[in-house]
Protein backbone atom coordinates (compact mmCIF):
# COMPACT_ATOMS: atom_id res chain seq x y z
CA UNK A 1 0.00 0.00 0.00
CA UNK A 2 1.52 2.83 -1.13
CA UNK A 3 -0.43 5.23 0.90
CA UNK A 4 0.95 3.65 4.37
CA UNK A 5 2.13 6.03 6.85
CA UNK A 6 5.72 4.44 6.92
CA UNK A 7 6.57 4.95 3.19
CA UNK A 8 8.45 8.48 3.30
CA UNK A 9 10.38 7.51 -0.17
CA UNK A 10 10.56 5.46 -3.07
CA UNK A 11 14.65 5.15 -3.14
CA UNK A 12 16.35 3.51 -6.16
CA UNK A 13 20.16 2.05 -5.90
CA UNK A 14 22.89 2.03 -3.25
CA UNK A 15 26.04 2.92 -4.27
CA UNK A 16 25.90 2.67 -7.61
CA UNK A 17 28.62 5.26 -8.17
CA UNK A 18 31.15 2.81 -6.73
CA UNK A 19 29.99 -0.09 -8.92
CA UNK A 20 30.35 1.21 -12.93
CA UNK A 21 30.96 -3.02 -13.46
CA UNK A 22 27.38 -3.45 -13.20
CA UNK A 23 26.72 -1.38 -15.95
CA UNK A 24 29.39 -2.29 -18.48
CA UNK A 25 31.25 0.45 -16.93
CA UNK A 26 29.19 3.07 -18.98
CA UNK A 27 27.07 5.04 -15.54
CA UNK A 28 24.85 6.30 -18.50
CA UNK A 29 22.66 3.11 -18.41
CA UNK A 30 22.20 3.37 -14.81
CA UNK A 31 21.18 7.03 -14.78
CA UNK A 32 18.66 6.15 -17.57
CA UNK A 33 17.15 3.45 -15.81
CA UNK A 34 16.95 5.75 -12.74
CA UNK A 35 15.20 8.41 -14.64
CA UNK A 36 12.60 5.41 -15.78
CA UNK A 37 12.46 4.39 -12.82
CA UNK A 38 11.26 7.69 -11.49
CA UNK A 39 9.16 8.63 -13.92
CA UNK A 40 7.21 5.60 -13.78
CA UNK A 41 6.86 5.44 -9.90
CA UNK A 42 5.82 9.72 -9.98
CA UNK A 43 3.13 8.11 -12.61
CA UNK A 44 1.44 6.55 -9.56
CA UNK A 45 2.34 8.16 -6.74
CA UNK A 46 3.46 11.66 -6.56
CA UNK A 47 2.95 11.88 -2.96
CA UNK A 48 6.32 10.83 -1.92
CA UNK A 49 9.92 11.70 -1.94
CA UNK A 50 11.83 10.05 -5.06
CA UNK A 51 15.72 9.29 -4.00
CA UNK A 52 19.02 7.62 -4.88
CA UNK A 53 22.05 7.39 -2.45
CA UNK A 54 25.27 8.09 -3.75
CA UNK A 55 28.32 6.65 -1.95
CA UNK A 56 30.71 9.99 -0.99
CA UNK A 57 34.09 9.57 0.54
CA UNK A 58 35.83 12.51 0.70
CA UNK A 59 39.54 11.51 0.24
CA UNK A 60 38.90 9.44 -2.75
CA UNK A 61 36.75 12.03 -4.22
CA UNK A 62 40.02 14.86 -3.52
CA UNK A 63 42.40 12.51 -4.77
CA UNK A 64 40.22 11.87 -8.19
CA UNK A 65 40.17 15.24 -8.54
CA UNK A 66 43.77 15.44 -8.43
CA UNK A 67 43.98 12.73 -11.19
CA UNK A 68 41.26 13.02 -13.47
CA UNK A 69 43.21 10.40 -16.02
CA UNK A 70 42.51 8.09 -13.03
CA UNK A 71 38.99 9.17 -12.40
CA UNK A 72 38.74 8.49 -16.22
CA UNK A 73 39.75 5.01 -16.43
CA UNK A 74 38.23 4.00 -13.19
CA UNK A 75 34.56 5.60 -14.38
CA UNK A 76 34.77 7.17 -11.27
CA UNK A 77 31.24 9.14 -10.94
CA UNK A 78 31.84 12.83 -9.29
CA UNK A 79 29.24 13.96 -7.35
CA UNK A 80 28.21 16.82 -9.83
CA UNK A 81 27.96 14.72 -11.93
CA UNK A 82 25.51 12.74 -9.99
CA UNK A 83 23.36 16.02 -9.22
CA UNK A 84 23.26 17.31 -12.79
CA UNK A 85 22.18 14.05 -14.00
CA UNK A 86 19.76 13.08 -11.24
CA UNK A 87 18.51 16.96 -11.08
CA UNK A 88 14.61 16.72 -12.79
CA UNK A 89 13.36 13.37 -11.51
CA UNK A 90 15.42 13.15 -8.08
CA UNK A 91 13.87 15.00 -4.73
CA UNK A 92 16.47 14.15 -2.45
CA UNK A 93 19.81 12.45 -2.90
CA UNK A 94 20.89 9.90 0.06
CA UNK A 95 24.98 10.39 1.06
CA UNK A 96 26.50 7.39 2.76
CA UNK A 97 29.54 8.88 4.16
CA UNK A 98 31.81 7.55 6.84
CA UNK A 99 33.54 10.69 8.30
CA UNK A 100 34.19 9.07 11.84
CA UNK A 101 32.96 12.14 13.85
CA UNK A 102 31.47 14.94 11.57
CA UNK A 103 29.60 15.22 8.60
CA UNK A 104 30.06 18.52 7.87
CA UNK A 105 32.25 18.28 5.09
CA UNK A 106 30.33 16.28 2.84
CA UNK A 107 27.27 18.11 3.60
CA UNK A 108 28.81 21.62 2.96
CA UNK A 109 30.76 19.77 -0.39
CA UNK A 110 26.71 18.47 -1.38
CA UNK A 111 25.03 21.94 -0.45
CA UNK A 112 28.06 24.16 -2.31
CA UNK A 113 27.51 21.89 -5.35
CA UNK A 114 23.80 21.64 -5.72
CA UNK A 115 22.72 25.22 -5.16
CA UNK A 116 26.09 25.77 -7.97
CA UNK A 117 23.76 23.41 -10.61
CA UNK A 118 20.57 24.71 -9.19
CA UNK A 119 20.43 28.04 -7.02
CA UNK A 120 16.57 28.86 -7.00
CA UNK A 121 15.88 25.21 -6.45
CA UNK A 122 19.04 22.83 -5.24
CA UNK A 123 18.64 19.18 -4.76
CA UNK A 124 18.08 18.23 -1.40
CA UNK A 125 19.71 15.24 0.78
CA UNK A 126 20.05 13.19 3.78
CA UNK A 127 22.85 11.13 5.43
CA UNK A 128 21.68 7.68 4.28
CA UNK A 129 24.47 5.76 6.07
CA UNK A 130 26.57 7.61 9.04
CA UNK A 131 28.09 6.29 12.02
CA UNK A 132 31.54 5.35 13.63
CA UNK A 133 32.59 1.96 13.78
CA UNK A 134 33.23 -0.04 17.25
CA UNK A 135 36.66 -1.23 17.15
CA UNK A 136 39.36 1.40 18.00
CA UNK A 137 42.57 0.64 15.48
CA UNK A 138 44.49 2.59 17.90
CA UNK A 139 43.65 0.40 21.33
CA UNK A 140 43.33 -2.47 19.33
CA UNK A 141 39.79 -3.72 20.87
CA UNK A 142 36.26 -2.66 20.79
CA UNK A 143 35.31 0.60 21.98
CA UNK A 144 31.73 1.44 22.17
CA UNK A 145 32.13 4.63 24.74
CA UNK A 146 34.22 6.08 21.92
CA UNK A 147 31.51 5.13 18.86
CA UNK A 148 29.01 6.66 21.32
CA UNK A 149 31.13 9.78 21.68
CA UNK A 150 31.51 9.86 17.95
CA UNK A 151 27.96 8.98 17.58
CA UNK A 152 26.77 11.85 19.12
CA UNK A 153 28.78 14.08 17.97
CA UNK A 154 27.75 12.96 13.75
CA UNK A 155 24.50 13.94 14.99
CA UNK A 156 25.42 17.28 16.30
CA UNK A 157 27.45 18.12 12.94
CA UNK A 158 24.22 16.49 10.95
CA UNK A 159 21.95 19.45 13.43
CA UNK A 160 24.21 22.33 13.31
CA UNK A 161 26.64 22.23 10.68
CA UNK A 162 24.33 21.02 7.27
CA UNK A 163 21.21 21.63 6.08
CA UNK A 164 20.76 17.71 5.69
CA UNK A 165 17.14 16.34 6.19
CA UNK A 166 18.01 13.26 8.56
CA UNK A 167 20.90 10.73 8.87
CA UNK A 168 20.58 7.35 9.56
CA UNK A 169 23.53 5.83 11.59
CA UNK A 170 25.15 2.33 10.03
CA UNK A 171 27.84 0.17 11.79
CA UNK A 172 30.48 -1.27 10.05
CA UNK A 173 31.43 -3.76 12.51
CA UNK A 174 30.15 -4.19 15.36
CA UNK A 175 31.40 -7.09 17.01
Amino acid sequence: NKNHPAIIAWEFGNEYNYHSELFDYDMNIWYDALEKAAIAVRKIDSGHLISTTYGLNIKKDDEMRLHPDVAAKENYIFLEDHISRTAGFIDITGLNSYNWDSVEEPGRRFEAIARKIDPVNPQHYYFSEVGADSYNNTAGKEDETLQAQADALIWQSVKNDTKALGAAYMTLKDE
